[in-house]
């Protein structure tokens, strides 16, 4: 039935294209939401490959005629067991699936009840995000979760997806991959990357062109600091200010913009990034990141055909682990680190508070990273977070911590997003 209707839009389309900015109306007074927007963008290309110009505007139309609720997008990722963690945790029980049910999540433990000491129940604290996804989900299918989002970015919306959870929870996996990265175990940045560089090569066909200019940071100690300067030259300073007393965009202020072309001038400057940044070992983590990073595509593309422009920011962010200091261990330089951590994530959870409460007040400049994420946490910004969860039962209270702060950031409501184009 489904097909059918698929040939049936895509052939009304053909024969009206002089009713473009009526068309979309008719398919939303024939069909549910749900189903216009399971249109996936490879399947509708080949069925009208020689109409590639109308068919983006059909996409911009119709997509762009319901935008989404202006919520923050969570989604829960809970990482494998590693092998040297399989004699301390012989399963999973404390955390439980919903085999039906990609949304849920339930986090039990075995409590003594207060009727009796002898007795035992189990309390079992629900979740429900707009994605949950178990230990054995592959970067791929995580990818395919989020490409779309990814996409709109091209659309001239400014798109911020970031990854948030204890040290150890798997965020720097889940957004850069591993050390040792492969085809298969490549993070949501590099996958982001290439897909709009894929995209934007499509989109000339339509007459559309791109410029991109890249920057990769990280927030240590309150201190902002240029990755992609391997040896930063003495006493530069690095602030974050708006572009224009007109424009609510943020820039920062001797931090190195790099205009790329290709997808492996992009990936290059990655590497350089990821062998920059701040990372140590510590009790908890043989190698947990300690500073927030954040990576920014800028995208500006026109089609003068039309006399059309956008403009669009995409922010991929991994903020470092909170973590408890008894069990991290840390000392010295460690400790002025996790105290650093700890107090911006603290930051980032009243910035959330006071957009859930809809306070007149919001205290975006009590923290570089909340500055920083400024548009993006109640700005015209398309956001969704990551919640990484470890499989350890010893870490249960985090992790029922970080869930708990997941869903106060699923409620905010911080607007809808408006594309950029003019």
């Amino acid at each position: 039935m489904w097909s059918l209707n698929v040939v049936t839009v895509c052939g009304t389309l053909l024969c009206a294209i002089n009713c473009l900015p009526r068309f979309p109306h008719k398919i939303h007074s024939r069909f549910p939401l749900r189903y216009i927007l399971r249109f996936e963008t490879n399947v509708i290309m080949r069925c009208i490959k020689c109409k590639d110009y109308y068919y983006h505007q059909f996409k911009l139309l119709t997509f762009s005629h319901y935008p989404r609720q202006g919520n923050i997008r969570v989604f829960c990722r809970v990482r494998p067991l590693l092998d040297s963690e399989t004699d301390k945790c012989k399963d999973m029980s404390h955390v439980q699936f919903t085999t039906n049910d990609k949304k849920a999540i339930v986090l039990a433990k075995m409590e003594e009840s207060r009727t009796g000491r002898d007795r035992k129940v189990e309390l079992k604290y629900d979740f429900s995000f707009d994605h949950v996804f178990n230990p054995k989900a592959r970067q791929v299918e995580v990818f395919e979760e989020i490409a779309q989002l990814v996409q709109s970015a091209l659309d001239g919306y400014n798109v911020c997806i970031f990854a948030y959870g204890q040290t150890g929870s798997g965020k720097t996996y889940t957004m850069e991959g591993p050390d040792d990265i492969t085809t298969e175990t490549n993070g949501m940045i590099p996958r982001a990357v290439n897909q709009i560089f894929l995209s934007a090569a499509k989109m000339e066909s339509m007459g559309w062109t791109f410029n991109f200019t890249a920057n990769f940071l990280e927030i240590y100690n309150e201190s902002l600091r240029d990755l992609l300067v391997t040896k930063p030259e003495k006493n530069t300073e690095y602030e974050i200010k708006l572009v224009s007393s007109t424009s609510e965009q943020l820039h920062v202020t001797n931090l190195k913009y790099v205009p790329v072309s290709t997808e492996a001038e992009v990936h290059k400057l990655l590497t350089v990034a990821k062998a920059n940044r701040s990372v140590a070992k510590t009790a908890a983590n043989d190698r947990s990141s300690r500073s927030h990073s954040v990576f920014q595509l800028q995208i500006h593309g026109k089609h003068a055909q039309r006399e059309l422009q956008c403009t669009s920011i995409l922010s991929l962010v991994d903020l470092a682990g909170s973590e408890r200091l008894d069990k991290s261990q840390s000392k010295g330089d460690r400790l002025r680190e996790a105290q650093a951590i700890n107090t911006s994530l603290s930051c980032l959870g009243h910035v959330i508070t006071s957009l859930s409460n809809k306070d007149s007040h919001i205290p975006y400049r009590n923290s570089k990273l909340t500055y920083l994420l400024q548009s993006s946490l109640g700005g015209n910004s398309k956001t969704l977070m990551f919640v990484n969860i470890s499989p350890l039962d010893e870490n249960f209270s985090e992790s029922l911590n970080s869930l708990r702060f997941a869903s106060k950031v699923n409620e905010c409501i911080i607007g809808t997003a408006q594309a950029n184009r003019k």
